[in-house]
């Protein structure tokens, strides 16, 4: 009986070790993961980063010799116009629509379930109806309240308004991929739709001081409008040849997360109904946190457009 227990103790503690062993490889090959996303995350801040210093000094660059070429050849008051007004404009309707809601959503877990990815994609399409209400609100400020552009730019002017507006709303349409891109760090292609949103934009500019002079202001807000179409258009076209072609590993992709995107086609970017309630639930903690961002960045955005607006009003 004694070697019986005897045996039957060493047994248990020889499991016990097995068990604790076991443990503490799965602990170090946790950490281990969280270690390798950490730094997969941190080199891809340091790249994100890093595009962005580039691309901005590529786009100030190209708008500084832009401008002088343009300068030129226009009037003051038609590039005050644009780079002014019409900017601003389009600068408060996004801060209005997007900002909040990019802020909010975009510290979102990249290893998150679809299920989870359901409530944010909707709150970030909230965006587009937001931007939809602030456009017309401010088409209609801009438009009736400010005072009117000289003469010959007075027929122009009201369309561009319209046309900047609806540029604005389009490029709402792109928040839903442009979340994932950030999220899964999709640093390229982020920047070079950015970029090519930007280029398009002063090259019509450049187009239409040479061959529509009498025209500028409208020809730049259409431009305006093809460039937002554009950007979006890219933007899920890219995102569904990733999805069809490699859904699993993004190499070729040039994104630097290991977790796999928990999408199979461009219609998990949309809105959709919760699959258990049939409702289109949006993430109740990223909605305070955005309400909260938008009561901050009223006042930040007045401080920081402060000037423009005296300048416009």
């Amino acid at each position: 009986m004694t070697v019986k227990t005897s045996d039957t103790k060493t047994a248990q503690s020889d499991h016990d070790k097995n068990a604790k062993s076991e443990k503490s490889k799965s602990d170090l090959n946790a950490g281990g993961r969280k270690g390798e996303e950490s730094d997969a995350l941190g080199s891809g801040c340091v790249k994100s980063t890093a595009y962005n210093i580039v691309t901005q000094v590529s786009l100030r660059i190209i708008t500084f010799l832009l401008n002088a070429f343009i300068l030129h050849r226009v009037d003051r008051e038609v590039l005050g116009l644009i780079n002014l007004r019409l900017t601003l404009l389009a600068d408060t309707i996004i801060f209005l629509s997007r900002e909040a809601f990019r802020l909010a959503c975009q510290g979102h877990s990249s290893s998150s379930h679809r299920k989870d990815w359901i409530s944010v994609l909707n709150l970030i399409w909230l965006s587009v109806p937001v931007s939809l209400l602030c456009s017309a609100i401010f088409s209609w400020i801009w438009i009736n309240l400010l005072s009117p552009p000289s003469q010959n730019l007075i027929d122009q002017y009201p369309s561009s308004v319209i046309l900047v507006s609806a540029g604005v709303v389009i490029q709402m349409v792109a928040e839903s991929p442009s979340l994932v891109a950030q999220v899964f760090q999709f640093i390229r292609l982020r920047v070079i739709l950015e970029f090519l949103f930007m280029a398009v934009k002063l090259f019509v500019l450049v187009y239409a001081v040479i061959f529509a002079p009498k025209n500028v202001v409208q020809v730049w807000a259409y431009g305006y409008l093809a460039s937002s179409l554009l950007y979006t258009c890219l933007f899920y076209i890219c995102f569904a040849l990733v999805l069809k072609f490699s859904p699993k590993t993004r190499s070729n992709a040039n994104c630097s997360h290991n977790s796999d995107m928990p999408f199979t086609s461009i219609q998990d970017l949309l809105p959709r109904r919760d699959e258990k309630s049939g409702s289109f639930t949006i993430h109740a903690k990223y909605r305070e946190v955005a309400v909260s961002f938008l009561r901050q960045g009223v006042m930040k955005q007045l401080l920081t457009e402060g000037e423009r607006y005296l300048m416009t009003f």
